[in-house]
C-alpha cells in the first residue's frame, strides 16, 4: 500500500518507488497508510527475537547484563534491576524516571511472514540498530536486554517503560511478497507517536544492495524525531545539516540528503543553502527532481530561474514536474505564471501539463478537482482516494471532505475487499470534520472483527470523533486491552490516553 501511494503522488519519478511515507512531514498519507502497523511477536513468530539471543537468563540483572556494551549504548542493567525487583520482571512497570536519550526499538515481523524474508527483516533491523548505536548522546538499548520482554509477550509500550527509555520505536512489516515496513517512533512521556514512516519492504532481490540507503533513511527519520532533544539539540542538528549542505568537498549525495532533512525556516533555508542547492541541481542532474521537492515552498526569488528552466529544458518528466509544482510558489509572478502556462499548453508530457495547470489554479480550485476526482465512480479505489492527498513537495495536503464525499469514501471502504483499500478509507474518515452517525455501526464490526489489523486500527481512527457515543467507548475500552500495538495505540488516542 505504501509503494501503491507513493507510485500514485509521483507516478514517473525515478526515486517512487523507494518512497516513503514521513509524518511531519506528509502526515497526512502516512497516517492514511497505517496499513503495516505492527502485530505483536507470538512464539510462532519469534524468530527475530531468537536470531538476537545471547545466552543471557530473563533477569537482566549482574555484571553479565553490563558485559559487550555497543558505542553509543546505553549500560541499562541498572535500570533493569529496579524493573526486576518484582517476582513477574517482564511484565511489572518500571517506577524509575524515563531517559529522555534512551531509545528502544522493537522489531516485530507479522506472523505470516515467510522465513526467508523474516531473516532479511533482522539484517534491516541489525543495520538500524549499528547506525543509531554511534549517534552522540543517543542510548540505544541492545537487543539482549528487550528479547526476553518479548519472548513473554510483553507489550511494546512495557518493554520501553521497565527498560526506562524515553523513547520507542515499533519495526513493523505486511507480510506477503509485496512486504513493506512501517516505523512508528513514540515519545513515552507523552505517549504520542512522533511520526510514522513506511516503505515497500527490503525483503526481496534488491537486498542487499538497497539496505544501506533504507536503513540510513529509517535511522535519520528516527533521530528526527526525537522530541526530547532540547532545543540546543535541535539547533545544532540543523546547523550540522547546513554545513553539510555548503560542504562542497563532500558527495553530492551526501550534501543532498542534508538539504532534505532541514526545516523550511529562515535560519535554515539561507541565501547561502539555496544557492548550494542550485548549484547542486546544476552538477547532479539526476538529483535535481530531489532537490526541486526539498526547495518547495521556499519564497526565495534565487529559485524563480533555475526552475523556469528545468521547467522547459529538462528532458525528465518527472523533473519538469517538479519544477512545475515548485514554482507555484512564485506563481504572482508574471514571468512564472507565463512559463506554467507554457508548458500547461505544450509540454509532451500529461503528467507535466497537469502539474502546471495545478500550479496555476487556487487551493479552493485544487480542492474541488480533487472531490470531483473522488466522486467519479468510474474510476478506480485507489485513484478516488489518492485525489484528495494533493503533494506538495515533501508534504501532502489532505482535501476537506464534504458531506459527499465522505459518504463517498465510506462507501469505498464498505465495497472493498482489499483490508489496505478499507483500512485507508476508514483512517481517511478519521482524518475528516464530518460527522455522520451512520458509519458507526460497520466501524464498529470491524474494529470488534476484521481478521486485518490495519483495518481495525483504521476503524478506531474513525470511530475516535464518537467517542461520547457510550457504545463507542465500550468498544474502545476493549480495544484498548488486548490486540496489536496498532490496535491498542489507536485506541488509547481515540479515549483521550494519547496527546497529539
Amino acid at each position: 500500500m505504501h509503494s501503491r501511494i507513493e507510485a500514485a503522488l509521483a507516478p514517473t519519478e525515478a526515486h517512487a518507488t523507494r518512497g516513503y511515507l514521513i509524518v511531519g512531514g506528509l502526515l497526512a498519507v502516512g497516517a492514511a497508510v497505517a496499513a503495516a502497523v505492527a502485530l505483536r511477536v507470538t512464539d510462532g513468530v519469534s524468530e527475530v527475537a531468537q536470531h538476537l539471543e545471547e545466552p543471557a537468563p530473563v533477569a537482566l540483572t549482574g555484571p553479565q547484563a553490563r558485559q559487550k556494551r555497543a558505542p553509543g549504548s546505553v549500560d541499562v542493567a541498572q535500570k533493569a534491576e529496579t524493573a526486576n525487583e518484582t517476582s513477574d520482571s517482564t511484565s511489572s512497570r518500571s517506577e524509575h524516571a524515563l531517559d529522555p536519550n534512551t531509545i528502544v526499538i522493537v522489531p516485530v515481523p507479522h506472523p505470516e511472514l515467510d522465513p526467508r524474508r523474516v531473516a532479511l527483516f533482522v539484517k534491516f533491523h541489525e543495520e538500524i540498530l549499528r547506525r543509531l548505536q554511534v549517534v552522540p548522546g543517543l542510548n540505544v538499548v541492545r537487543p539482549e536486554l528487550v528479547n526476553p520482554f518479548l519472548r513473554s509477550g510483553t507489550p511494546e509500550e512495557e518493554v520501553a517503560r521497565n527498560l526506562g527509555a524515553g523513547h520507542l520505536v515499533v519495526l513493523s512489516t505486511t507480510s506477503g511478497p509485496s512486504a513493506s515496513f512501517t516505523v512508528t517512533p513514540v515519545d513515552m512521556t507523552t505517549g504520542a507517536a512522533t511520526g510514522k514512516m513506511g516503505g515497500p519492504g527490503p525483503f526481496d532481490a534488491r537486498w542487499p544492495a538497497e539496505l544501506d540507503s533504507d536503513a540510513a533513511r529509517v535511522a535519520e527519520f528516527i533521530q528526527d524525531g526525537l522530541t526530547s532533544f532540547t532545543p540546543a539539540q535541535r539547533q545544532a542538528a540543523i546547523s550540522d545539516a547546513r554545513a553539510i549542505v555548503l560542504n562542497a568537498a563532500l558527495p553530492v549525495s551526501t550534501r543532498v540528503r542534508a538539504l532534505g532533512k532541514l526545516p523550511q525556516i529562515p535560519e535554515a533555508r539561507t541565501d547561502a543553502v539555496v544557492a548550494a542547492a542550485v548549484e547542486l541541481a546544476t552538477i547532479a542532474p539526476e538529483w535535481r527532481a530531489y532537490i526541486w521537492r526539498a526547495v518547495h515552498g521556499v519564497d526565495n526569488p534565487y529559485l524563480i530561474e533555475p526552475l523556469i528552466d528545468s521547467l522547459a529544458y529538462d528532458s525528465a518528466d518527472h523533473i519538469r514536474r517538479q519544477a512545475a509544482a515548485s514554482l507555484r510558489t512564485f506563481v504572482a509572478e508574471p514571468r512564472v505564471k507565463a512559463a506554467l502556462a507554457q508548458a500547461q499548453a505544450s509540454d509532451p508530457s500529461e503528467i507535466v501539463r497537469e502539474a502546471a495547470q495545478r500550479a496555476l489554479l487556487t487551493d479552493e480550485e485544487v480542492d474541488q478537482r480533487a472531490l470531483q476526482k473522488l466522486l467519479d465512480e468510474t474510476l478506480p479505489a485507489e485513484e478516488r482516494l489518492i485525489a484528495t492527498s494533493i503533494l506538495e513537495g515533501r508534504r501532502a495536503r489532505e482535501v476537506p471532505l464534504t458531506q459527499e464525499a465522505a459518504r463517498a469514501v465510506f462507501d469505498i471502504g464498505v465495497k472493498a475487499t482489499d483490508p489496505g483499500i478499507r483500512g485507508w478509507a476508514w483512517s481517511r474518515l478519521g482524518r475528516s470534520d464530518v460527522d455522520d452517525p451512520s458509519f458507526t455501526s460497520v466501524l464498529l464490526d470491524d474494529l470488534a472483527n476484521h481478521p486485518h489489523d490495519e483495518v481495525r486500527s483504521s476503524a478506531a481512527n474513525a470511530l475516535a470523533q464518537y467517542i461520547e457515543d457510550p457504545t463507542v467507548r465500550a468498544a474502545m475500552e476493549q480495544a484498548e486491552s488486548e490486540g496489536s500495538f496498532a490496535v491498542r495505540y489507536a485506541a488509547r488516542r481515540a479515549l483521550g490516553q494519547v496527546s497529539d
